[in-house]
């Protein structure tokens, strides 16, 4: 199975819900778990699908409670990640989530779910 290596920052702010990078490292996490290009607006919901592989790969993210309390935040995150570098590590391999169809969501049908109120337009692309 194909491996790729990320920056602790980044699966830390996939698997907490925690930004604690740029958010386009979440992204790219989330992305080639997934193995698909997703779109903003389901970035908590693909962090939230993804948790037990990632805990599964990387089971030392089960002693992190930092999803649950408000030991990280704004103002300590750049402390609190070099804390977790020293003890973790820097960097990390993860696998994509083995293909299920129950993760796979239109990203239109999903936004339609967040927004039910809301006029959708889809707008083809060029």
């Amino acid at each position: 199975m194909e491996k790729k290596r990320f920056d602790l920052a980044d699966i830390l702010s996939a698997y907490t819900g925690r930004l604690m990078a740029p958010i386009g490292g979440l992204q790219g996490v989330l992305n080639f778990l997934h193995q698909t290009n997703l779109s903003p607006h389901q970035s908590v919901r693909a962090s939230d699908d993804a948790m037990p592989w990632m805990l599964e790969s990387l089971p030392w993210l089960g002693g992190l409670d930092v999803r649950l309390d408000n030991e990280v935040t704004p103002a300590n995150y750049r402390d609190k990640l070099v804390g977790y570098i020293d003890e973790f590590g820097a960097c990390h391999d993860l696998s994509p989530i083995p293909y299920c169809d129950e993760l796979r969501r239109d990203p239109a049908d999903e936004l339609r779910g967040l927004y039910p109120q809301a006029e959708i337009y889809l707008v083809p692309p060029e």
